[in-house]
């Protein structure tokens, strides 16, 4: 079995990261915090309201860092290297970018993966379209944190699941199965 994973929110916390590190630079920037920080989204700027100048010039200075700092999710390390032992190929399908003269994300997610003895077999960047990725990968199964990728995946025939979080709380869909830990998603596997 081909099984395709999300980084983001999916293995491991980048989104509470990403908030930690926006409120540092709104202090360094002397912005206003907003009263209330938007908890339905993943995406700093919606959060945080920002212009895409400011978001931009966000994630040029800290999109590195962030990448570093993150950490595994509860028990994805020995449930992948069991799902690998059984047998199974672990695809990471992110969009996070290849590495480029702006970002190291490929490098640094490499590194990450290795020191935080995440099993794989392949890392997958730039993927935008889930859905596609999955059918040319020959994925069997798909998990991300998304709705709009858990869709797409769904929509290709892909046997598609919903890791569990606030943004996501909306899908409902009969196709996708909601995931709330990597040891359920391994039950699941079982099933």
């Amino acid at each position: 079995m081909i099984i395709g994973i999300d980084i983001d929110d999916t293995i491991c916390n980048t989104t509470e990261v990403a908030i930690a590190m926006a409120i540092r630079y709104v202090g360094e920037k002397n912005l206003k915090l907003p009263s209330k920080i938007d908890g339905s989204s993943f995406l700093i700027k919606d959060i945080f309201h920002w212009s895409d100048e400011v978001s931009d010039d966000f994630w040029l200075k800290y999109h590195d860092q962030i990448l570093s700092l993150v950490t595994a999710k509860p028990l994805v390390q020995e449930v992948l290297l069991r799902l690998h032992r059984a047998g199974q190929q672990i695809k990471f399908i992110t969009a996070r970018h290849n590495n480029s003269e702006i970002y190291n994300s490929k490098t640094i997610t490499e590194s990450w993966l290795k020191t935080q003895n995440i099993y794989y077999d392949e890392l997958i960047c730039e993927c935008q379209e889930k859905g596609e990725a999955c059918l040319k990968q020959k994925v069997d199964v798909f998990i991300d944190d998304l709705p709009a990728n858990c869709l797409m995946a769904a929509q290709a025939g892909i046997k598609t699941c919903v890791f569990d979080s606030v943004w996501n709380q909306n899908l409902a869909d009969p196709r996708i199965t909601r995931i709330y830990s990597w040891t359920h998603f391994e039950q699941f596997l079982k099933e």
